[in-house]
């Protein structure tokens, strides 16, 4: 499952970080504990204290700034991956990005890194020849950049909306149309996710698609999140606790450890499902159980409309997810347990059952 990173990969801590945030958001009250304070203040007799205290944010005033967190985070990440001028291209990155993105289209923050990382060398070269010292060379240079990406940014962003919205419209049209389309359109894409991800999908399809959700929705979960969580990192999880639980006559204490490792980064991190390489190649069973849970997962998470994210703690991964679909059922977080188990339980068995007994051990 080894694949080429992304750029979008370095952004997934802000990423999460914003979804966490608007989680917690969410529990904000409007009025705030800023009115309690002012009247104690005022009971007090403390003069001018509504100028000099602060405002306690609410979850309306935080919407804004996690958007735009969301855009800053995608155009600083790109410009000091693109970049070759440290910290130049980081800098007209993200001041490209707020001056010429704000709290719009991730492609246009895309732009804005891209434009201004290029414009930076450029500059940089010319005022070099000319002979200008490296601080005023620095500070040319950064500003041409960052009006050059802003202006760049500007004039994609329209474009770039256009065609993210129009990725998003086909996502929740699939997700909100007849339950056989939901069933199709999730088993198809969670077979996709597992399968793909050997492939170098993930980075190249998947998590785009789950930033594309993310974008009109600050902080918010994405459908592909969940298939994510599911697919890619219970799968692993359900391998890796065979190796690591199975009778050492079949797993060796090479496999043990590894396994143990593996179980654990997959279920208290969501990460690192490259752990369970050696056992899916290892036997033809195991891909195939863990595709067929794919597809499962898949089926049920569509079917309920789910949207989680994939790289926290399982439970705290479960417990933010929802699923629109299911409302009327009375747990809204019941087809993700569902996906869950299938998930970490058909891996399991295939590699349990179906592992070699004399395994050579590295």
């Amino acid at each position: 499952m080894v694949a080429p990173h992304s750029i979008l990969a370095s952004a997934l801590p802000i990423f999460l970080t914003l979804a966490v945030v608007e989680q917690g958001a969410r529990h904000l009250p409007e009025s705030g504990a800023m009115a309690t304070a002012m009247r104690w203040a005022t009971a007090a007799g403390v003069s001018g204290a509504s100028e000099r205290l602060m405002p306690i944010p609410t979850a309306a005033g935080l919407e804004t700034g996690i958007q735009m967190g969301l855009t800053v985070a995608v155009g600083g990440v790109a410009s000091a991956s693109w970049g070759k001028c440290p910290p130049l291209d980081l800098l007209a990155g993200v001041a490209a990005t707020v001056l010429g993105v704000g709290n719009g289209s991730v492609v246009a923050a895309l732009v804005a890194a891209a434009v201004a990382t290029v414009l930076v060398q450029i500059v940089l070269a010319v005022v070099a020849a000319a002979g200008l010292p490296s601080t005023p060379a620095s500070i040319v240079a950064c500003g041409v950049a960052t009006v050059g990406g802003a202006a760049a940014a500007a004039l994609s962003a329209g474009p770039g909306l256009a065609v993210t919205s129009g990725v998003r419209w086909l996502i929740a049209t699939a997700l909100e149309g007849p339950v056989l389309l939901r069933v199709v359109f999730g088993a198809a894409t969670g077979v996709f996710t597992f399968a793909g991800a050997s492939h170098g999908m993930y980075h190249r399809v998947v998590l785009p698609l789950i930033l594309l959700e993310m974008e009109t929705q600050p902080g918010g979960l994405a459908f592909f999140g969940a298939l994510d969580l599911c697919c890619l990192c219970m799968t692993s999880a359900g391998v890796c606790l065979a190796a690591w639980t199975g009778s050492r006559a079949r797993f060796g204490a090479g496999d043990a450890r590894l396994g143990k490792f593996g179980a654990l980064q997959t279920l208290l991190v969501g990460d690192f499902i490259e752990s369970a390489e050696p056992f899916v190649a290892r036997v033809p069973a195991v891909w195939w159980a863990s595709t067929v849970a794919s597809g499962v997962a898949g089926a049920v998470l569509a079917k309920g409309a789910c949207k989680c994210t994939a790289y926290l703690p399982l439970p705290a991964a479960v417990g933010m997810g929802d699923c629109a679909g299911a409302e009327e059922a009375g747990w809204r977080r019941g087809p993700i347990v569902v996906a869950v188990l299938v998930c970490l339980g058909l891996p399991y068995l295939a590699t349990a059952l179906g592992q070699p007994r004399n395994i050579k051990q590295p």
